[in-house]
């Protein structure tokens, strides 16, 4: 009788599967200190205008060599209008890591400067207290602005992962592996429909101050956020 030894090998992963096919926006922030290069590696392969001062840092980041860095005044990406940021009614996916530093309203992604057209959205962090903000997401519908609930505490001063995503009818916020705050109902409102830019680090006049690394956006999917991720999203 042969008997085979059992061997045990380590793991090799250097990135983590991230439902890439569905994937339009993935930004690793890699890039040379200062740097202002932001390489989308989804197969949207879409190229931002770089506002301000925002940059590549390699002093601060969570995976990779870099981690885009805004001063919190006039620092932020923008996308020309494209339909993979087009949710309309179905599921979606945003997250990433994001490293605070201000206490001002700060935005993390956008559609629209949320100024009050319908579709128009808006995820960010608002300030809590003197060592902590909240993350939150609004949307316009009927004229009205909805909000969706805040997350607890995200860290100044320290990495958090943040996420949110559409599941049918209903919105979840999440904090660093776990839902956070409870199901929001956005039942069968559209998010987009008005041919507006994409925001990265902004949201009207509030921009944000700190770090933001390894950012994904999924169309069309509601991903798992439950566990926090010790790898950067694979590019296929």
């Amino acid at each position: 009788m042969l008997i085979f030894p059992v061997c045990h090998f380590a793991s090799s992963a250097t990135c983590k599967p991230g439902n890439y096919d569905s994937t339009t926006l993935l930004l690793h922030m890699d890039g040379s200190d200062g740097g202002t290069t932001f390489t989308d590696s989804s197969s949207s392969g879409l190229s931002p205008t770089v506002n301000g001062n925002a940059q590549t840092d390699t002093d601060r980041f969570r995976f990779g060599t870099a981690a885009m860095l805004l001063d919190g005044t006039g620092d932020y990406l923008e996308y020309a209008n494209n339909t993979v940021f087009e949710f309309g009614s179905g599921d979606f996916t945003m997250d990433c890591w994001v490293y605070p530093t201000g206490s001002a309203e700060a935005g993390l992604v956008a559609l629209g400067w949320f100024t009050g057209a319908n579709g128009e959205w808006v995820w960010r962090l608002s300030n809590a207290d003197a060592s902590s903000m909240h993350a939150s997401f609004s949307y316009y519908d009927a004229g009205i602005a909805t909000a969706s609930g805040v997350t607890g505490a995200v860290s100044k001063n320290q990495w958090s992962w943040v996420g949110i995503k559409r599941s049918g009818t209903t919105l979840s916020l999440w904090l660093n592996g776990s839902q956070d705050g409870s199901n929001h109902t956005i039942g069968t409102s559209s998010l987009g429909g008005n041919s507006d830019p994409l925001y990265v680090g902004a949201s009207n006049l509030f921009t944000h101050a700190g770090s933001i690394d390894e950012l994904r956006i999924v169309k069309g999917s509601a991903e798992d956020l439950s566990s926090v991720p010790t790898l950067p999203y694979c590019d296929s």
